[in-house]
């Protein structure tokens, strides 16, 4: 009679509550992530700007300096044997001159010294901007504005391939018509690259110059010196 009665209740409480599948909660996957821009800082410097970093030095103008100076090499390919040239800009500020490279004692000339390594020679002097009537009362020559020197330089056949460092030594004093600053001296440094030298073969005669024709100190087929 007991479990009777424990049967009838269970059946009861089965019908309130149902007998229907259970409920599974649907769980939405997250939503994919959408690709971003690259936020990495890319370099801005091209290839040819990298390369003139080597290639040229540059002083800038200060608060006590009113010249800006800059040293330069080409940047093309160099080899032995060829002849290039190098610059020395000065821009100097508004109202202000320095001293040209001739002038005289008590004014403090306008120096600039040349410094090669081994194999590489000057074979020419400064080349000199043009210069102009200072607003002194002595009106001495000077240079204003902006002043460019260049000079020739020839590389020995025998200098190997490499890099090679150049520099050179200025000075200058700039004046206007109140005063005349302290004398400035400053060395600027730049690499050049010496690529090797571009020799051909010749099929009969062996090794020819760098302009493509045959090297006569070679013997040709027959052992015969050319």
């Amino acid at each position: 009679m007991r479990n009777l009665k424990r049967s009838i209740t269970l059946v009861w409480l089965l019908g309130l509550v149902g007998c229907g599948e259970p409920v599974v909660s649907r769980v939405e996957p997250p939503p994919l992530a959408m690709p971003q821009p690259s936020t990495a800082v890319q370099p801005t410097e091209s290839v040819a700007e990298l390369d003139e970093a080597d290639v040229k030095s540059v002083k800038p103008r200060s608060a006590d300096d009113p010249v800006a100076a800059s040293f330069s090499v080409p940047q093309n390919a160099l080899r032995a044997g060829d002849t290039f040239e190098v610059s020395v800009d000065f821009e100097i500020a508004f109202s202000y001159e320095i001293q040209d490279r001739n002038s005289l004692p008590p004014a403090v000339s306008t120096l600039i010294e040349l410094n090669l390594p081994a194999g590489f020679e000057a074979i020419e002097d400064w080349s000199d901007p043009t210069s102009f009537r200072s607003e002194l009362p002595d009106s001495h020559m000077v240079y204003a504005g902006k002043a460019t020197f260049t000079r020739k330089v020839r590389i020995g056949n025998a200098v190997a391939p490499g890099q090679y460092a150049l520099s050179c030594l200025f000075r200058y004093q700039a004046c206007n018509a109140r005063q005349c600053l302290r004398p400035v001296e400053s060395r600027l440094r730049v690499s050049l690259t010496i690529q090797e030298s571009q020799t051909k073969t010749h099929p009969l005669r062996g090794v020819s110059n760098a302009d493509g024709r045959p090297d006569i100190r070679i013997c040709d087929a027959g052992g015969v010196s050319m």
